[in-house]
């Protein structure tokens, strides 16, 4: 029998996209832009820091290590960059203002991918749209690859990333980047684990099926 609880082999190409992507914004922007708590976040840590407990202190350590992950969803589901730091500032904010109900010994990245999610679905979502990269413009500035071929293998697979349906692209991202097993994920996504089984294949399979066409085409 499977273990539900085993994690995706996606190809390395998308990891590599990913991170290819947070190296290429952090550089373009800083740091500092990217995991810079918005301001009311800086406000109420702040206020509250002298009289944090220890586990409170914890748990702010573990939300900002886990910012890149959660940067990675929020790009998943807006596909924007700029967008999607103000996605994660919200949910970073909404989870400091928070941290009494999130039960200690649980998943900390799963609770803070929720957050976020259910934000963007609820309000993000209602006030800006989707941006679309039908061209591959933001694909073409995917510049931190080694090597030629590298790259080119970058671009197809941030293309097919943009075509994949919204909920496939989310799932593959909550495992292969968030390192989410099949039933936190599913737990996220309040869905079946089946179903995420199956979107995950699915975006898989078509990450696949471009990458080997891709290899095999005849250059020139």
């Amino acid at each position: 029998m499977r273990d539900s609880r085993e994690r995706d082999h996606t190809p390395a190409s998308f990891r590599r996209e990913q991170a290819a992507l947070l190296s290429r914004e952090r550089r373009r922007k800083g740091a500092a832009r990217i995991f810079a708590p918005a301001p009311r976040v800086r406000e109420w840590r702040e206020e509250n820091d002298e009289r944090a407990s220890p586990a409170t202190a914890r748990l702010r350590a573990e939300m900002v290590r886990a910012m890149p992950q959660l940067r990675a969803l929020a790009l998943s589901l807006c596909s924007d960059p700029d967008h999607a730091d103000d996605l994660v500032q919200e949910a970073v904010a909404r989870a400091l203002s928070r941290l009494a109900l999130f039960e200690e010994g649980t998943n900390l990245v799963g609770w803070l991918f929720t957050i976020l999610r259910n934000f963007y679905y609820s309000d993000y979502h209602k006030r800006r749209r989707e941006t679309a990269d039908p061209d591959g413009r933001h694909a073409a500035t995917l510049v931190d690859a080694p090597t030629q071929e590298h790259l080119v293998e970058l671009l197809q697979v941030d293309r097919v990333l943009a075509r994949l349906p919204a909920e496939q692209r989310e799932a593959l991202t909550l495992v292969a980047v968030g390192g989410c097993t099949y039933e936190e994920a599913a737990l996220i996504c309040k869905c079946p684990v089946g179903t995420v089984r199956s979107r995950i294949s699915r975006a898989r399979g078509e990450l696949t099926r471009v990458l080997v066409e891709a290899h095999d085409a005849p250059s020139g």
